[in-house]
Formats: structure tokens, sequence, C-alpha cells
């Protein structure tokens, strides 16, 4: 199915929609989609534990999302993500029913006219499937009622679009974005919005790793390095999510890294995608891997 999309892409006119300029070794990220186009994605998300040598797989969500844009203006794109095909490996039934409470789930979200996620549009839905995950867990578990409070405040339309929907977020990545060959990007940046209330500082490099022009494609790369204070100033949340268990305020995060990368059609389609968070917690290494790849 993938080779075919691309065969089908490839025997369009280059120029037309043309992302990679070859004079100058410069892409622009830009989605050129067109109304009722599909495409189909396999997604695999994954915890995993490093000690050592030894490095175990935690936990396993593989599922499909079917990807429509069921709208085009001159100005935006409206998207709709269909979610199938849930399989999931590894922690316990509980992680298992939760999971799959995502089959058959639609998100359906606005982007600019680059493509650049723009707005939720149906975030009331996301947030009746956050609740009934919420109910199973209280059902479930012995956990303290203060854990379930703190989760309901992340109910707002804000806090669903930066938690609930990181693979819509990691596909949109680039989108927008202008790189030149053998010119990296680098700078600083100060984010509260995935990590409490306490802003994070960081330093992030974005470059154009490669530009395959017979293939009308290239890779884009992203790392970004976390302020191990400031880290450790929201350590309880950003344990809660990677660890599951109780906190200790001995514990202290070393450090704690992004990466991305994707290599893109010249369409604005993503061929491939990879996330990986690394947080690294005294000798012990905990890792949160993406990936999202054209079926």
């Amino acid at each position: 199915m993938k080779n075919c999309l691309l065969f089908a892409l490839l025997l369009l006119p280059f120029c037309a929609h043309s992302q990679i300029n070859v004079a100058d070794s410069t892409v622009q990220v830009i989605g050129y989609w067109d109304k009722n186009e599909k495409h189909t994605y396999d997604i695999e998300y994954q915890k995993l534990r490093v000690k050592g040598k030894d490095t175990t797989v935690t936990q396993t969500i593989a599922y499909k999302v079917d990807i429509t844009v069921v709208d085009s203006t001159a100005k935006s794109y409206t998207i709709e993500w269909k979610y199938r095909d849930y399989k999931i490996t590894g922690k316990s039934a509980l992680s298992d029913k939760i999971s799959k409470l995502g089959e058959g789930l639609t998100v359906r979200f606005k982007t600019d006219e680059m493509g650049s996620f723009a707005e939720l549009l149906n975030w009331k839905d996301i947030k009746k499937h956050n609740d009934a995950a919420l109910k199973v867990l209280q059902k479930e578990t012995k956990l303290p009622p203060e854990l379930f409070k703190a989760i309901n405040k992340l109910s707002t339309k804000e806090a669903i679009e930066a938690n609930s929907i990181k693979d819509i977020l990691q596909f949109h990545t680039f989108f927008g974005v202008a790189l030149k060959y053998g010119e990296p990007i680098e700078n600083t940046s100060e984010d509260a919005s995935r990590l409490g209330n306490t802003a994070v500082k960081s330093e992030y490099t974005l470059e154009l790793s490669e530009i395959n022009n017979e293939d009308a494609n290239y890779l884009v790369k992203f790392w970004q390095t976390f302020n191990p204070d400031d880290v450790n100033a929201v350590i309880g949340s950003v344990l809660g999510e990677y660890i599951g268990n109780e906190i200790n305020g001995t514990v202290i995060a070393t450090a704690m890294e992004d990466y991305c990368g994707g290599m893109m059609h010249d369409s604005g389609w993503p061929i491939d995608m990879f996330y990986q968070r690394t947080l690294e917690i005294e000798a012990e290494t905990f890792l949160e891997t993406r990936s999202i790849t054209l079926e």
C-alpha cells in the first residue's frame, strides 16, 4: 500500500506543489492536501526501562488511524483521525481495558494553511473518552483520591490539546518549518504547557538531514534537551507519567531529552516519523517512543 501511494505521488507534476528547492537545497514543510484525501497509518507506542545492560519493554500499544481531509480552504484544513485495531501487550489487563477505549474514537481538528496544528474541534468528545478511562481507574485501582482530582484538572480544551492527542501533535511537528541543508537551527525555549505549571528551559536543534530529489522526500530531525533543575521542579508529574508508581521525593532526574525525526514526502504526507523521550533517573533510563508509518 505504501509503495502504491508513493508511486502515485511521484506521478504528480513535481513543480506543481514542490516543497523542495533543488537550486539552493532548501525545503519548506507544507501540506498540499485535497479534500476527501485519505490515508492510513500504523502507530506503535512503547515504554521501555533500561538498567545497566538490561532493557525491558514495559508496554506496547499498536493501532491504526484512518486520516481524512474533510475540508480544505485557502487558510485551513479540517482533518479527521479515526482510531481502530488496537493491540496491547505488557503491563496489565487494566492497561489493556483503558487503551481499548480508544477503539472507534474519532478526533477532528483544524490546521493552518501550512498544515501546522491549530485547534481541536471535538475536544468535548475526547473529554468524554478521558472521563470513561478515569472511571475505570477509580473502579479498579486503589490510587489516592488526590490523584484523581489532579487528573480532573486536565479536562480543559487547552489541557486536552497538550496531553491527549500527542500522536497528532507529533504528526504535525514540522509543518510550517523552512530549512536549508547544512544549516541547522539552534535556539532555546521555555515551556510550561506539557510539564506542569513550572516553566522548563531547554535547548533545541532543528535540521534538514537529507534531501532525496529522485524520491521527492527529505528527512527532518529535532532534538531538545531540558534543564534538569527545571525538570526536577516538576518531577512528580513526570514520574507519574513514566513510571506510574508512588512518587519518592528523594528521586532525582539527571537528564531528559526529546528526539523527533520525520521522513516527509514532497506532497506533505509523512512517510515515517519517530519520537523518543529519554528520562534518566539515578541508575535507570526510562524511554517513551512512538512510531508513525504510512501503511
